[in-house]
């Protein structure tokens, strides 16, 4: 009676003969992958950031005419973000989100080596993605809240008079302190504590939580601009609606932040931390996915403004 199952992985079938996986072993075990989840999941966070910065770059020379710094460095995160994908597919095929038995009894020892060269490049990759999406969206609120058109709005609300120079001041010292934050990062992705996985080195609960605290802050400034700009003041039209799209959006990143470092204290204690990396991989793709899409919404609006004046020209002097 066969009581270790069964799989369709040649891979697998090919270890067990080798007799490198022990007979207790169950095949169907080592045979179960999640791959196809992740995979899908992963491209579609990219596919869905990659249409809307390019809604954004399409904005910029067909309406605006004008390449910002933070369109750049919007532009910088996405081929990132793109790589880091490219990377996550690679770590998947070859096995890095399978069960820890199968790293342990069937992945070759040449392999495990590469994929945790891998781990460690996609991981910091991540963070330069992320890092620069977040510059970004800085870049854009401080640009706002530097124009005179802003500051007399600003002004104009008693006692916000001397709001504006502080809310300068503040995503300065925010921007500092992302960097500062990612750059601590980096530094404890080098830690040799990641073991047979690499899990920990990818992805610990301190560098989770931090891009939680930076995330947080980031998108706390949106908030402060429409404080400064009145609610239903004089702040009206496309910049308002730019920024409450940024604001919901904002609240759906920083919700992908907590199920990142919720995932991340998950694999701390896991005794099978190669399987959590999968979704983990999932997750820190949409982070900078997200974090595009929201920075990228209000660069969105002038083109969304000039297709609907098109519309209704073209009703306008068409059939009624």
């Amino acid at each position: 009676m066969n009581f270790r199952g069964y799989t369709s992985d040649p891979v697998i079938h090919a270890a067990d003969l080798a007799g490198a996986v022990p007979p207790e072993l169950s095949l169907t075990w080592l045979g179960e992958s999640q791959d196809r989840r992740v995979l899908i999941g992963i491209a579609t966070t990219t596919v869905v950031a990659s249409l809307v910065v390019g809604c954004r770059v399409a904005s910029v020379f067909l309406v605006q005419r004008r390449v910002a710094h933070d369109d750049r460095l919007a532009v910088l995160a996405l081929g990132l973000l793109l790589l880091h994908t490219l990377l996550s597919g690679r770590l998947i095929t070859l096995g890095s989100t399978r069960h820890v038995e199968y790293l342990q009894y069937v992945m070759p020892n040449s392999t495990l080596s590469h994929t945790a060269a891998l781990k460690h490049a996609a991981q910091l990759v991540q963070m330069a993605s992320l890092l620069l999406a977040r510059l970004a969206g800085l870049a854009h609120f401080y640009d706002i809240c530097a124009s005179s058109s802003f500051s007399s709005i600003s002004e104009s609300n008693s006692g916000k008079e001397s709001g504006t120079g502080g809310l300068l001041r503040a995503i300065r010292l925010i921007a500092g302190g992302i960097i500062f934050g990612s750059l601590i990062q980096g530094l404890r992705t080098f830690s040799p504590e990641g073991g047979l996985t690499g899990v920990d080195l990818g992805d610990g609960v301190f560098n989770a939580g931090v891009s939680l605290l930076c995330g947080g802050l980031v998108f706390a400034i949106p908030l402060g601009l429409v404080w400064l700009g009145g609610f239903g003041g004089r702040m009206q039209g496309q910049k308002a609606d730019g920024f409450k799209g940024v604001l919901m959006m904002g609240a759906l990143t920083t919700g992908i932040s907590l199920l990142r470092l919720s995932l991340a204290r998950q694999n701390a204690v896991s005794l099978d931390p190669s399987w959590e990396y999968g979704p983990a991989l999932a997750v820190q793709g949409a982070e900078v996915g997200m974090t595009l899409i929201a920075i990228s919404l209000p660069g969105v609006g002038p083109l969304w403004d000039g297709w609907m004046r098109g519309r209704k020209r073209g009703k306008r002097f068409g059939r009624e």
